[in-house]
């Protein structure tokens, strides 16, 4: 369940910030370059890689922005950690 969360927030803070075709064209980067990597090293491509990159970039694009995670406000430089 947290997973859908960061899948639909972060994508849709990462869709404002690029537009609708730069999120898609980051979106296929990124499902391009993880099925290389995984096919590279014999693991199979889990969505849980997608979900960590999409919010991997969209924390580093705004790191000074707050979020309240589980009641908790922290800046976006903290997480996904």
């Amino acid at each position: 369940l947290m997973r859908c969360y960061y899948w639909l927030m972060y994508g849709q803070e990462l869709e404002r910030a690029l537009g609708t075709a730069g999120f898609v064209r980051a979106m296929v980067t990124l499902i391009l370059l993880l099925c290389y990597v995984a096919k590279l090293v014999s693991w199979p491509f889990y969505a849980d890689a997608l979900i960590m990159a999409l919010t991997m970039i969209s924390t580093r694009m705004r790191p000074t922005d707050r979020v309240s995670l589980f009641g908790i406000p922290l800046q976006n430089k903290y997480l996904p950690f």
